[in-house]
């Protein structure tokens, strides 16, 4: 069929690039919204497990050095406190499976990305190849969605989608 404007090779052709630009600006608002959740999440990380560690530490010596306390202060009580707290730390990143749950994250911002390339660039493609195309990044993307095993909250989206 005919190419010119108006015909129905011209009028799907169309149809797809606005579809590829709606799956673009979807990818590219996924992605950022896990930026978003990750920056959040790293920081909270990192104290957990720091903190874990350095309470664990200081706990440890003051239990080591317990005989050496100065008068009137209960070092065994400090020492028991920051047990406890190092305790709760470890177990808020344990519990929480703080690991996967960022390591999942961090791979869906590259699934993400790389998909709001490959519909980026998808329009490009010369016409059966177009078709192709469109069914394999429809592929990727329902299997991306429906195999994420984790989510950021909806604010996160929400803020992503704003700032695009």
């Amino acid at each position: 069929m005919s190419t010119m404007s108006g015909t129905p090779d011209s009028d799907e052709r169309t149809s797809l690039r606005e579809h590829f630009r709606r799956r673009l600006r979807e990818c590219q608002v996924e992605a950022k919204a896990y930026e978003i959740w990750l920056g959040l999440l790293t920081p909270v990380r990192w104290f957990t497990v720091i903190g874990g560690i350095v309470l664990s530490a200081i706990a440890g010596g003051i239990v080591l050095f317990a005989e050496y306390q100065v008068e009137g202060e209960p070092w065994r009580v400090h020492g028991a406190v920051c047990a406890i707290f190092a305790s709760v730390l470890t177990g808020i990143h344990t519990g929480l499976h703080c690991d996967s749950h960022q390591t999942e994250c961090r791979r869906l911002v590259q699934l993400y990305s790389g998909l709001a390339t490959a519909y980026e660039a998808a329009p490009l493609l010369p016409g059966e190849r177009l078709n192709v195309k469109f069914e394999e990044l429809e592929a990727r993307f329902e299997q991306a969605k429906s195999e994420a095993a984790a989510s950021p909250p909806q604010w996160c989206r929400r803020r992503a989608n704003s700032a695009g």
